[in-house]
């Protein structure tokens, strides 16, 4: 079990990741690099008796450099690129939500490459973080089926809460995954 767990996104897929996170953790950070036009994060901290600290990007940088206990950092719809720095440090753990099936559709704009190119069906992947884009080791993932009228929208939605609900179904295995089958 991780000594400390970090997490940092936006939206609505971060509201839900937060309220299961708090389901199974009390001890919870939430590191905040985005602005929101429609706050949601901070609001649901609050509520949820959540720790909520804003940082810049080199101040969130150098925040988690300095953590030196076994630390998890569940990311999820978040902009922010770890640093190689971080990703390499040998006690930090990085799970990440990515709504596509990896390893096919990597970065951003996945589900309008997913329509783009006639695909069957999206996804939802949850992965560890290495110092690739969306190139870490999968965790959990599922297909999300495309219809002849989807729009990148809609199969952002769909991916997204599907994304929510594998988050749900598998918190205890995510909340406990270590990096490199060892030492978080």
């Amino acid at each position: 079990m991780h000594d400390k767990i970090f997490f940092i996104g936006t939206g609505r897929v971060a509201r839900e990741c937060l309220k299961v996170l708090n389901e199974h953790r009390t001890d919870v950070t939430c590191l905040n690099v985005e602005h929101e036009d429609f706050p949601i994060v901070e609001p649901i901290c609050k509520r949820l008796g959540i720790e909520f600290k804003s940082f810049d990007r080199d101040g969130l940088k150098y925040f988690l450099l300095d953590q030196r206990s076994d630390t998890l950092i569940v990311s999820a719809h978040n902009g922010y690129i770890f640093p190689r720095a971080i990703t390499d440090k040998p006690n930090v753990t990085i799970i990440n939500f990515h709504n596509a099936y990896l390893p096919d559709y990597r970065g951003r704009n996945a589900p309008t490459w997913e329509i783009f190119n006639g695909e069957a069906h999206g996804g939802a992947t949850w992965h560890l973080v290495d110092s690739g884009i969306d190139t870490g080791s999968i965790l959990v993932q599922t297909k999300v089926p495309i219809s002849d009228d989807e729009t990148a929208l809609s199969l952002l939605t769909r991916s997204a809460q599907a994304g929510m609900e594998l988050f749900r179904d598998h918190a205890d295995e995510l909340l406990n995954a270590e990096r490199h089958g060892g030492g978080g």
